[in-house]
């Protein structure tokens, strides 16, 4: 992956394509998001990702990174624990933020693609999404959380099942 950037911030629900999640990426991708947070103070949780209009990021190459509101809160929960030495965990960041809410400007952005009908938003997820999955499917219950990403993977699981 060549001289990746954040272009800027939109919403989850835009048309911009969820960028490949492979160890390389992500190796790129990560230290990219903690450089893009860190410099702009940012810190918003991982409800604010996935519902607010500046909540995702948007790369360089057109797509952008979707993840599950754990998995947003496990990145600030990490980025901000290092830079402020505070002891925090994903539920932290998960559907709200201690401390003061930081979200990125309104800004313009290249218009993005339409996203076929078959296109979905799924992102990445931490190891407690799948035991929630896990546990919800074994109970037969129905999923009750609003994250995007979940309903997302609980949906594709239920249809192979089928």
């Amino acid at each position: 992956m060549s001289a990746l950037t954040v272009i800027g911030w939109t919403s989850f629900d835009s048309g911009y394509p969820t960028i490949e999640l492979s160890d390389e990426n992500m190796e790129v991708i990560l230290p990219l998001l903690a450089e893009e947070i860190g410099k702009n103070d940012y810190a918003f949780s991982g409800e604010a990702h996935q519902y607010s209009n500046v909540g995702m990021p948007v790369f360089s190459n057109g797509t952008a990174f979707r993840a599950s509101m754990r998995c947003w809160g496990a990145i600030m929960a990490s980025l901000h624990a290092e830079d402020e030495g505070a002891p925090y965990e994903y539920m932290d960041f998960y559907m709200s933020t201690p401390g003061e809410e930081k979200m990125p400007e309104v800004g313009e952005l290249p218009v993005p693609p339409s996203l076929d009908e078959e296109e979905d938003f799924s992102g990445c997820t931490v190891e407690e999404d799948h035991d929630l999955l896990r546990e919800t499917l074994m109970n037969r219950m129905p999923l009750l959380t609003t994250d995007k990403t979940l309903r997302v993977l609980y949906e594709s699981i239920l249809a192979e099942n089928q």
